[in-house]
């Protein structure tokens, strides 16, 4: 099998208005020879956070939950050649003056704790890979660092939902968090904005699509001018169609408006402190928590999740971060939910017998109880787990350069904010959060679903992801410690 090059793997279609529409690997994009090695892919790191946290007396369980209750790690399994679970690691050096729903959250990805509501103490992965990869910046046309996810509580610090940070702890730059804006940063779409009905959005969407100014150059590479085989023709073909598809459906989607991120409160470390927006006025309080359909919540993320896939995909992104809820969120959700044979009824608010916060599933988290069944807790959890499956998926779907998938190849680090969310002390909060690792291109320990018990702190186990792929110095997080060999492969 031997290919010629002819296309930059970073071949985009350009158009009026900032379009850019990254085209998906093709066999025109390298070379390849059974007589040769398989190509190197390029690094890629990506932190997936899921709020309130998954408390470590049911990881002891794995993946079989005992007297036939509910386990939250059901949806992983179909990845667990492609993870490694880690148990007993250690997030006591983001300890400051608060909580996990602070701590712990700045720790995702750092290892450190809060400077002040929105810096950490420190640089998170993905940043480290990157500047390690790139340390000239991203190449033209390319996202420096993709981040997204569905958030709503943002009412005191940035810490709870931002998981890319620079060297000195500040924000890389905002998420995106509604399906519409992250369409149009990817792509760069002219969607109406969230506060534009969705049947008007859709009208609109319908006689203009983001695709319209780069036909011709669709063209061209239909064309036998383009040098592309009839295989390749077809891909970008499907590519297009797909990007159309997700942008009628994704205009259809009725978000929550945007809140501005915190403005900068200097150098206090009390979270109890009165944050503004960026003009200056107080926040609002979102506290309280919203009321959610299923439908709603999983709908939104899986759009945001098949845009984030389609922009790794067509390489316009390969750092960055994604949320499920942020840290320390409060929903009261409803809906009829299903996976397998799993099957529950949400409804917080009929269930708590309150409203406001207190009608919150935050509020299973905080009434956990060791040896119980914990029905709510546990199934709030499963459907944190299984979204990021889903966008696992979406990973394990996308070819790379030496043939493997995206999730095999990538640096693609699953976390939480607390390992008990029963608020007691530091440690009781912080030692032994859950995270799950793939195998960076066979340079990590993945199994069969079993646990690693390490036993360490989150920034040695951060640096010795790092340090597989070469980082070293100012591209290492924490103390820059860590080189552990029961992670490695």
């Amino acid at each position: 099998m031997n290919y010629k090059k002819v296309l930059d793997r970073r071949t985009f279609l350009k158009g009026v208005g900032g379009t850019i529409i990254g085209l998906p690997l093709l066999d025109e994009m390298r070379v390849k020879s059974v007589y040769a090695a398989a190509p190197d892919s390029p690094n890629r790191a990506f932190n997936i956070f899921f709020g309130l946290g998954y408390q470590r007396n049911s990881q002891k369980e794995g993946f079989v939950a005992p007297n036939g209750w509910m386990s939250p790690l059901e949806p992983l399994m179909v990845h667990e050649k492609k993870l490694a679970f880690l148990r007993g690691v250690n997030q006591i050096r983001a300890n400051g003056t608060s909580n996990a729903h602070y701590d712990g959250s700045s720790g995702a990805f750092t290892g450190t704790g809060m400077k002040n509501f929105n810096t950490t103490g420190g640089i998170s992965i993905d940043e480290a890979l990157r500047r390690h990869s790139h340390p000239n910046g991203m190449p033209a046309g390319m996202i420096q660092t993709l981040q997204a996810g569905t958030w709503w509580r943002r009412s005191d610090s940035t810490t709870r939902y931002i998981h890319s940070r620079k060297p000195d702890g500040s924000i890389v730059n905002r998420p995106f968090e509604t399906p519409r804006s992250l369409f149009n940063h990817v792509f760069g779409g002219q969607l109406p904005s969230d506060n534009v009905d969705p049947a008007t959005a859709r009208e609109i969407a319908l006689k203009k699509s983001v695709l319209d100014s780069v036909v011709d150059q669709y063209q061209h590479f239909q064309s036998d001018a383009g040098g592309l085989g009839g295989a390749s023709r077809a891909k970008i073909a499907d590519h297009l169609d797909h990007v159309r598809a997700l942008e009628l459906q994704v205009a259809s989607i009725q978000s929550f408006s945007s809140c501005p991120i915190p403005q900068e409160p200097g150098n206090s470390v009390n979270p109890k402190g009165d944050p503004k927006n960026g003009d200056g006025t107080k926040l609002t309080n979102d506290g309280d928590g919203i009321d959610i359909t299923l439908e709603r919540l999983s709908g939104e993320f899986r759009a945001i999740a098949d845009i984030y896939a389609l922009a790794v995909a067509c390489d316009r992104a390969r750092f960055g971060s994604l949320l499920f809820q942020s840290g320390g969120e409060r929903i009261r959700l409803k809906g009829e939910y299903s996976y397998g044979n799993t099957r529950h009824s949400f409804d917080d608010r009929r269930i708590r017998g309150k409203g406001g916060s207190l009608g919150c599933s935050h509020e299973y988290w905080h009434g956990y109880q060791d040896g119980g069944k914990n029905e709510q807790c546990r199934a709030h959890q499963h459907l944190m787990f299984r979204e990021i499956s889903y966008f696992l998926g979406l990973l394990d779907n996308i070819v790379d350069e030496n043939d493997g998938t995206v999730l095999d190849n990538s640096m693609t680090t699953i976390s939480t904010e607390s390992a008990d969310g029963r608020h007691k002390t530091a440690d009781f909060e912080l030692n032994g959060v859950f995270h799950a690792v793939t195998g960076c291109g066979g340079r990590i320990k993945t199994g069969n679903g079993d646990f690693i018990d390490v036993n360490d702190h989150a920034s040695n186990i951060y640096n010795t992801m790092l340090r597989s792929f070469g980082a070293s110095g100012g591209n290492l997080v924490g103390d820059g410690k860590g080189n552990l060999s029961s992670i490695r492969a």
